[in-house]
C-alpha cells in the first residue's frame, strides 16, 4: 500500500458509509485522492462533486476533461455551475458557494473527501494567523450537512502526490488562476511561503507543530468549559469566564459548524454586545450564517433563505418547502377545515387569524410560542378562500360553525431544517 492510499484506508477503516463523494476540482491533489479511493474501494459507491466557478475561459473544457476521468474510473459524477459575484472577497465567496454545495449533496451515512495536503494546511494556518482568525489549521474530520467531511491527506506532501500521479499516469488540470497572486492564499503560497522556506526551510514543521499543540490546548479548554455541540449553546457556559475565554470558547464552537473565518476581533465584539439589555438582538453575521441570541441562549442561524413565492398543496399531502417539510393529515383531534385552494405563504405583515374566537396577529402567536425573531418571516402559514387557517402547527383557525356534520378536519406536521 503506497504513501498516498495508506493514510486514506486508516482514515476510513472501521467506518461504516452509503457513499464516499469526492471534492474533483479535476487538479492534481484531487486527481490523485480520486483514483486512489477508486483503487481502495472498487465496488463503493464513488461520486465526484465537480464546482466550475464559471470564472475561467475554458472552464467548460475542464467539466468535460473531469467527465472523461470519472467515465475511466468508473465514477458518478455531479457537477454545478456558480455564478459569483465579483463584488467583495472572491476566495471567500467562492469558498462558501463550493460548501454549500457539498452539504447539499451529502446524506446521512454519506463520507466527503477533500484533498488537502501538508503544503495546505501549512498555508491555512499562517493565513488565518495573519488574518487574525487565530492560530489552527484544518481539521482532520468534521460534520458537514448530513454526512461528515475527512481529510485524508493532511499529513502528506504534495510530491508524493506528484510522485503517485506520475507512477499511474494520471492527467489533470493546471488552472491559471492559482499563479494570481492577488488572491491571498496564493499570494502566500508563491511570495511569502518560498522566501521563509529559503531562511527557515523547517517553517512547514513548525507552523503544524504550532497547530497541533493549538489543538491540544483548544481540546483541553472544551474538556474543562463543558462545551458541547449543536447549533445552540446556552449563554451561562459563557457568562462563568473571563472575556479572553468567551471569546476563544466561541470560537472553537464555532469552527465545529464550519464557521472558521470569523476573527478574534469580531468575536470580542460580539462578547461585549452580550451585555446589553435582554431586549436588545446582537448579531454576528458569518460566512455561511449568523450568531445571535434569544431567551439566554446563543443561536447559530444557518443562511435563512425566505421563500418569496406561495406554494400549492392539496390534502392530504405535503410540499416541501427551502427550509423544511410541511405535511396536512386527517386530524386526530380538533384540527381546521378548508374551504377553497389551499397554499402556503409567509409572513408579510399585519397577518391575522381567528382563533378561540378572536382575531389575533400572527406575530403575536409566534412571539408567545417562542419563535425566535429571524425566524419569524419564513414561519409557514396556510391560507385558503377564506385567509388565514393556520399558522404552522401552533394555531388554527376557528371551525366554529361553518363546519357540517361530515366534514373532514385537518392538522399540519411542520419539520424545519
Amino acid at each position: 500500500m503506497s504513501v498516498v492510499e495508506e493514510p486514506l484506508v486508516r482514515l476510513l477503516d472501521g467506518r461504516e458509509f452509503s457513499r464516499l463523494l469526492i471534492g474533483y476540482s479535476g487538479g492534481l491533489d484531487s486527481t490523485v485522492l480520486l483514483h486512489a479511493a477508486r483503487l481502495a474501494w472498487p465496488e463503493a459507491e464513488l461520486v465526484a462533486l465537480h464546482v466550475n466557478h464559471g470564472l475561467q475561459p475554458q472552464s467548460r473544457d475542464w467539466d468535460e476533461h473531469c467527465a472523461s476521468v470519472c467515465q475511466r474510473l468508473n465514477v458518478q459524477l455531479s457537477t454545478v455551475r456558480l455564478s459569483l459575484d465579483s463584488k467583495g472577497n472572491l476566495e471567500a465567496t467562492a469558498r462558501a458557494a463550493r460548501y454549500r454545495f457539498f452539504s447539499d449533496q451529502l446524506n446521512p451515512h454519506d463520507v466527503l473527501l477533500l484533498a488537502h495536503h501538508r503544503f495546505d494546511q501549512a498555508e491555512t494556518i499562517l493565513l488565518r494567523l495573519v488574518q487574525g482568525r487565530g492560530l489552527f489549521g484544518m481539521p482532520r474530520e468534521r460534520a458537514l450537512g448530513a454526512g461528515v467531511l475527512l481529510r485524508p491527506f493532511l499529513d502528506i506532501s504534495r510530491k508524493e502526490l506528484e510522485e503517485y500521479a506520475q507512477r499511474h499516469n494520471l492527467s489533470w488540470i493546471e488552472d491559471p488562476s492559482n499563479r494570481d497572486t492577488e488572491f491571498d492564499r496564493n499570494y502566500l503560497r508563491l511570495r511569502v511561503l518560498p522566501t521563509l522556506r529559503a531562511r527557515w526551510p523547517m517553517v512547514d514543521v513548525s507552523l503544524l507543530d504550532l497547530a497541533a499543540r493549538q489543538r491540544q490546548l483548544d481540546a483541553a479548554l472544551v474538556g474543562l468549559a463543558g462545551l458541547s455541540a449543536g447549533l445552540e449553546l446556552e449563554l451561562a457556559v459563557l457568562e462563568r469566564h473571563p472575556v479572553a475565554i468567551q471569546v476563544e470558547l466561541l470560537r472553537l464552537w464555532l469552527a465545529g459548524l464550519g464557521e472558521a473565518r470569523v476573527t478574534l476581533k469580531s468575536l470580542r465584539e460580539f462578547v461585549d454586545q452580550l451585555g446589553s439589555a435582554p431586549h436588545r438582538q446582537p448579531c454576528l453575521v458569518l460566512q455561511s450564517g449568523s450568531l445571535r441570541r434569544f431567551r439566554g441562549v446563543l443561536c447559530y442561524v444557518p443562511e435563512l433563505i425566505i421563500p418569496e413565492i406561495d406554494y400549492l398543496i392539496s390534502v392530504p399531502g405535503s410540499v416541501t418547502l427551502p427550509h423544511g417539510e410541511l405535511r396536512i393529515l386527517v386530524a386526530e383531534q380538533g384540527g381546521f377545515a378548508i374551504h377553497g385552494e389551499l397554499r402556503v405563504m409567509f409572513r408579510r405583515g399585519g397577518e391575522r387569524i381567528l382563533v378561540r374566537g378572536s382575531h389575533r396577529a400572527v406575530k403575536k402567536i409566534l412571539q408567545n410560542e417562542g419563535v425566535p425573531p429571524w425566524l419569524r418571516s419564513r414561519y409557514p402559514l396556510l391560507v385558503d378562500d377564506d385567509g388565514i387557517l393556520a399558522v404552522g402547527n401552533l394555531a388554527y383557525r376557528d371551525v366554529g360553525g361553518q363546519s357540517e356534520a361530515n366534514q373532514k378536519l385537518w392538522q399540519v406536521e411542520w419539520t424545519a431544517r
